[in-house]
């Protein structure tokens, strides 16, 4: 029924219905003091998200890095002959209040690959958007079908997880600073494969790639972090695009298939360098959110 009434409606009287619906859902301009993950089980409670179906874990003969077995359900990153599409992630960080269904329905019509999840607790970084967070992503698995690229920019990353599985994202993204010792890395990449979603790590800029290294094996995606993270609408910091390029040789020397994306200051100017560097999945924010056509930009953006 919801694919229906988004294929038939204007996108006025479908923004109408979802925003009747949210009210179902407690989300009103009044700030839920609830925790997230209480916030989650409410939203479980009418409805709002299903729980997340059953997915084979370990086993059937699976390498470590593939062993969730969820990277199958989703190979069209894959061109043939092995050669992979450049794909569009874009940030919701700066969606406009009130215009939520309109703008994430724009998006999908415009083809973007993934909707960016940028999670922020107001302790690893400054800003703090983990409410928000947790609402939109609810929001997006009721209206729609495309996959959620979920970043998590948190000290307690056992805590999101737990949290943002609910919602069956394609991948969940851990930053290794956020991480004291190896141990904890392991227990992570664990614990999302063990959820059914693919596994990302995610860097710094100040952090040198070859930490990452020793995980590579383990994990489907390493994202390189091109600005600071905590804000939306940086400059790229040019530095990064040799790390990039320094992350791709080595997991080619290595024979590790790896996607690698870049997050911070991606634009139709900057793009074409980041992609000839390696990374095949860019997250833009801004650069889509502010423009005139959003199909224009995100279509120039995964021309290779």
């Amino acid at each position: 029924i919801t694919r229906f009434v988004i294929k038939h409606l204007p996108i006025a009287e479908v923004e109408k219905i979802i925003s009747w619906f949210f009210g179902k859902c407690n989300t009103s301009t009044t700030k839920d003091t609830a925790s997230p993950v209480q916030m989650m089980q409410k939203a479980k409670s009418v409805g709002a998200i299903k729980p997340p179906a059953a997915k084979p874990t370990f086993g059937g003969g699976c390498s470590p890095r593939m062993c969730a077995c969820f990277c199958t359900d989703r190979p069209t990153h894959m061109e043939k002959g092995g050669k992979k599409m450049v794909e569009v992630s874009t940030s919701i960080l700066t969606m406009e209040k009130g215009k939520e269904a309109e703008t994430l329905l724009a998006l999908e019509k415009s083809k973007t690959d993934y909707f960016h999840i940028d999670v922020m607790d107001g302790n690893f970084v400054e800003k703090d958007t983990y409410h928000d967070m947790v609402e939109y992503s609810a929001y997006i698995r009721r209206i729609s079908n495309l996959p959620m690229d979920v970043h998590l920019m948190v000290k307690d990353i056992e805590t999101a997880i737990e949290v943002f599985s609910a919602v069956e994202p394609n991948i969940i993204t851990f930053h290794l600073e956020a991480c004291e010792n190896k141990e904890e890395v392991m227990k992570y990449i664990t614990l999302i494969k063990e959820k059914g979603s693919r596994v990302g790590i995610a860097i710094k800029p100040e952090t040198p790639i070859e930490k990452v290294y020793e995980y590579l094996p383990y994990i489907h995606m390493c994202l390189i972090m091109t600005v600071e993270p905590g804000k939306g609408g940086q400059t790229l910091i040019t530095d990064m695009i040799a790390k990039i390029d320094e992350l791709k040789t080595y997991a080619e020397k290595n024979s590790l298939e790896i996607d690698i994306e870049a997050d911070g200051g991606i634009n139709l100017k900057t793009a074409e360098r980041v992609k000839n560097a390696g990374a095949n999945i860019l997250v833009a924010g801004t650069a889509i959110l502010k423009a005139a056509d959003y199909k224009v930009i995100i279509d120039e953006l995964k021309q290779e």
